[in-house]
Order: structure tokens, then sequence, then C-alpha cells
């Protein structure tokens, strides 16, 4: 990774110089200098951050979440003057390009309403399956699935969550399937007010749930102070609290009338840490 950033900023370095080159020239030295003090620091900020994490003792909530906005400040940084560069494209040469301009706003704009109400929208997509294995019973039966909460990550998780739940029952729900991934990092950010959010959940076949990578505390560094099979143990516990069923390599049958349908869920493994993003498991 650090030697993909590595390259990433040396690209970002190259491009920065060229413009400095053909564009900084006629612009006063003051000007000049913020400019490379400016280039610099962007280009820079995604490798301290790195280096920052692999430094600190654990990935605690807070380190990952001043990480998610350092990325952030990297991305606006960077958007707002490539957009700035592509204008320049489309605009005749002068010392300041109002194409160029009007693309770093857009950038900024887009990045902002990404990072702020965008990335609190929620997308209901309907799926329907048609099987004749499907027993007839379970005709029009109702399955929710949503995953990838990251707890850890939401900038208002009482917010967000209370929305997810209320949009969730608006649905009206025969059953509730959560597949993985419900915290960030670890299980402290399953807070008394996150469960009892949780536990609003309502479906008259209740809420099954397994565990994803993030769950079985891969990204623990501190595992002294927390251990993986306790933070495991304390992520498992906390979601059966609030009533929800853990599916831990094993499998439940759901029965209406005298038709059943098996549903089985399938824990992250730990020793499949490297394949955890391929498409080829």
């Amino acid at each position: 990774m650090i030697w993909f950033l590595l390259l990433l900023s040396l690209l970002f370095a190259g491009v920065d110089f060229l413009f400095y080159r053909v564009r900084m020239r006629r612009h006063s030295e003051r000007l000049r200098r913020a400019f490379v003090w400016f280039a610099v620091f962007s280009d820079a900020l995604p490798i301290v951050v790195l280096l920052l994490l692999k430094a600190v003792p654990d990935n605690t909530t807070g380190w990952m979440q001043a990480a998610q906005w350092f990325t952030f400040v990297f991305l606006l940084l960077i958007g707002c003057r490539y957009g700035y560069y592509f204008g320049l494209l489309f605009d005749r040469p002068r010392s300041f390009s109002r194409v160029g301009a009007l693309f770093a706003v857009g950038c900024a704009v887009w990045l902002v309403w990404g990072a702020t109400w965008g990335r609190q929208a929620l997308r209901v997509n309907e799926v329907e399956i048609r099987s004749a294995a499907l027993p007839a019973a379970f005709d029009g039966f109702r399955i929710v699935q949503f995953s990838d909460l990251h707890i850890g990550t939401l900038v208002r998780p009482e917010r967000e969550m209370n929305r997810l739940v209320d949009t969730i029952n608006a649905l009206q729900p025969d059953l509730v399937v959560f597949s993985g991934d419900l915290v960030n990092i670890r299980s402290t950010e399953l807070t008394s007010d996150v469960l009892a959010i949780l536990g609003r959940l309502r479906a008259p076949y209740g809420v099954i749930s397994t565990l994803g990578n993030h769950d079985v505390g891969l990204y623990i560094k501190d595992t002294v102070a927390l251990p993986r099979a306790e933070n495991n143990r304390q992520v498992i516990d906390r979601q059966r609290q609030i009533g929800w069923r853990m599916l831990l390599d094993s499998t439940l049958y759901l029965r209406r009338g005298s038709d059943s349908i098996s549903v089985t869920g399938i824990s992250f493994d730990p020793t499949l840490q490297k394949f955890r993003h391929s498409f080829d498991l």
C-alpha cells in the first residue's frame, strides 16, 4: 500500500511541477511559494496518514475517524486542483482560468455533497425471486437484506441508523438479514444507544446476522488490550442482546404452514484475510 501511495504522490507531484513550470512563472514569488507548499502538503498527505496509522499502537475508533477526514481533505485538495488543471484544456492561456475555476468549484461541491448528504442517502433495490423450488407458503415472503454499516465510520450514528431502521421497518419485511461488517474495527462501537436503535428493527421472523471481515477483529493491532477472540465474542453477544439471531456457519429453518425454507450464514474466516475483497472465492 505504501509503495502505491508513494508512486501516486510522485505522479501528482510531477503534474504539479509541470503546471508550475508552464503557468506559475508569470505570478509573484509569494504566490509561487504558496503554491509549492500547498502542493507538497496535499500530495504528501496520504503517505503521512498511512505512516501515522502504522505508528500508533492501535487502530482506535478516533484514529480511524481522523484518517477518514484526512482522506476527505486530500480528495478535496486534489480534486479541486485537478479540476482546475482539467479546465485549462478548454480555456485560452492566461494567468487565471475561469473554466478551470468552474471545474474546481464543481469538484468541491460534488465532494462535499458526497461526504455529507450523499453518504447518508438510502436506496431501496427491490428484487423479485421466482423459483419452482420455492414452497407455495412462501409466495410473497419479504426479506430485507442490508450490510456494511461500519458504525465506527458514521458521522452521526444515531441519526443515520434511525433513518435506516425506519426505512427498513416501513418496508414491512417478514425477515431482516444483516450480512456482515456491523462494526468498523472493534466491538466498543456497539454502544447502548446504538444497540437500542438497532433493536427497533421489526419483522415477524426477526433479524438474522452473520460476521464480516471487520466484525472478527482483523484490524485490531493491540490484541493484548483487546484479543480478537474477545472482540468476536462481544460483537456476537451484543447482537444477541437485542434479539438478533447469529448464524455462525449454521443453518436456520423458517417454517410457514407446512412448508419451510433454510437460511445459512457463513461467517468470515480470518484465514482468508488476504482474499477479503476478492471476486475469485
